[in-house]
């Protein structure tokens, strides 16, 4: 015979919020658009070698060669 699934306990706050007509809160008007800056391509040369070294490094943590490389100028601007 098979068991009946137990039910899950659901927060009070979350039984509260999900209980709520939010609609009238929503007024389109106030929203604001967040639009991201134009960034520009640009174009680097670079030895085979530092493109291999980039790409391991970054395998590691997981990111693209290319998001590294950005991350690694951010953080250096400051330097020069």
């Amino acid at each position: 015979m098979k068991k009946k699934p137990e039910k899950e306990e659901i927060d009070p706050v979350v039984k509260e919020f999900e209980g709520m007509d939010i609609g009238p809160d929503l007024n389109p008007k106030q929203w604001v658009q967040i639009r991201a800056k134009r960034k520009i391509p640009t174009s680097l040369l670079l030895d085979p070698e530092m493109i291999d070294k980039l790409k391991e490094k970054a395998g590691r943590k997981g990111l693209s060669y290319l998001a590294l490389m950005k991350m690694i100028v951010y953080e250096n601007m400051g330097r020069y």
